[in-house]
């Protein structure tokens, strides 16, 4: 089996992991997200040099392809692409939503697992899964008034990542909720050597960032 190279410049801090087999041989981060763009392909290099792998030994790219920065996932999108263009292979794209949700139910028991994070003032991004893996909630972009009125129809066990504190004070005798809203590097991993066991791949000429929300330009 073959190497995978995981990007992730969705947020303040980027990530770049190598993994084979879904096991994480090596990984480096991006302190500033506004260095992304300057460091992401110097330290890819270092990443593979200090592990001793070629990229040619790459089977798949995969990236958090939102949602997030606007600026930060088109930069690790491009980035992926170009490398699955110049070696034909394939693309994984992932939601950042889907990753915060899931790996937090490692050793838990509740009915649904789901994460919240800040789209800006009084905005979210939303989804919700169940036990099973199964999306009960797609992802989307919602206002605080609307989350609330969602929020207050979940009646079974749910755990939710979160930094928001208003909404854990609404609801914190109905909902548990996790305070640590990050990738695992190591559960992210694991999903990703799933991911291509299951073929599931993106399309490389069509596919574009999960912004979740209108993007606007300025003319």
């Amino acid at each position: 089996m073959g190497y995978i190279l995981q990007i992730d410049t969705s947020g303040e801090k980027g990530m770049l992991v190598l993994a084979h087999s879904g096991i994480v041989v090596s990984k480096k981060t991006i302190e500033d997200s506004k260095k992304q763009a300057a460091l992401i392909n110097v330290l890819i290099e270092q990443l593979l040099s200090e592990s001793n792998i070629e990229m040619k030994q790459m089977q798949a790219i995969t990236v958090i392809a939102g949602p997030g920065s606007y600026t930060g996932l088109r930069i690790g999108l491009a980035t992926a692409k170009g490398i699955c263009y110049a070696l034909d292979i394939p693309l994984i794209m992932q939601s950042k939503l889907e990753i915060l949700s899931l790996q937090q139910s490692k050793g838990k028991d509740f009915e649904n697992y789901g994460c919240i994070l800040k789209a800006r003032e009084k905005e979210y991004f939303f989804a919700l899964y169940k036990s099973n893996n199964e999306e009960h909630i797609s992802p989307q972009h919602i206002t605080e008034d609307a989350m609330i009125s969602l929020l207050e129809k979940i009646k079974i066990k749910t755990l939710l990542t979160t930094e928001n504190s208003i909404l854990q004070t609404i609801f914190f005798d109905t909902i548990t909720f996790n305070n640590h809203p990050e990738i695992d590097h190591v559960f992210w991993s694991q999903l990703s050597w799933n991911y291509y066991l299951e073929k599931n791949f993106s399309n490389l000429s069509t596919s574009e960032p999960y912004y979740l929300k209108q993007v606007f330009t300025h003319k």
